[in-house]
């Protein structure tokens, strides 16, 4: 109100193509029932930008990366678990009849997929190598020292290239073998600021 302060009245227009809005880029369709999805930042994107991690009903994950130049998902590896030979009780049901959910580490280092009744699969990744010289590491307390030059990789390549992959070697933990009480677990959540990758598991009563 200019003209209450003795000036010329002004008229202010907006624009509103100036509005920030959404636009659709791209529709990818998946092969799957998409159970969940954790962003992770790696060493390495063809954008820059964080890679895409995709769990499926069925005990499999997709790590993901978008590119720029094609404008689509590109999958850098699938990793499957139901083919894994874990012990299960014959009266279990199949992998995809249970709830299973996804998980990452604040700190972008893991993430850990629940699948089946009670198994727990974790999928490390690669840290940048300023991110492991740390000054304060202890090897009589922390164990040796983690190096960026650990090798290794249980997924497939889709790309087909031969450059190291982002990701080490996953593992699968039978969450009974680390308490005998964890026979109903209800959620996993990853723990801030510890220097490793440190989870607390919910379980029902049994």
């Amino acid at each position: 109100e200019s003209s209450f302060l003795g000036g010329e009245a002004t008229v202010v227009r907006q624009d509103n193509r100036l509005r920030n809005k959404l636009v659709l880029v791209a529709e990818i369709p998946l092969a799957g029932t998409v159970i969940g999805l954790a962003r992770l930042k790696l060493e390495h994107t063809a954008s820059g930008g964080e890679a895409l991690l995709i769990a499926y009903k069925a005990a499999k994950l997709a790590l993901t990366e978008w590119d720029p130049q094609l404008q689509t998902l590109e999958t850098l590896s699938l990793h499957y678990y139901e083919k894994d030979d874990l012990p299960a009780a014959p009266w279990e049901l199949p992998l995809g009849d249970y709830v299973n959910y996804l998980t990452a580490d604040p700190g972008r280092r893991c993430a850990a997929f629940k699948f089946g009744s009670r198994n727990l699969a974790i999928l490390p990744f690669k840290q940048a190598s300023e991110d492991l010289d740390m000054q304060d590491w202890d090897e009589d307390l922390d164990g040796p020292r983690p190096t960026a030059a650990d090798k290794g990789t249980n997924g497939e390549k889709e790309s087909g290239e031969s450059e190291e992959p982002a990701y080490l070697p996953s593992f699968v933990l039978r969450l009974p073998l680390l308490d005998p009480t964890l026979l109903h677990p209800v959620d996993v959540v990853f723990l801030h600021e510890y220097r490793e990758p440190t989870f607390g598991i919910l379980s029902g009563a049994t």
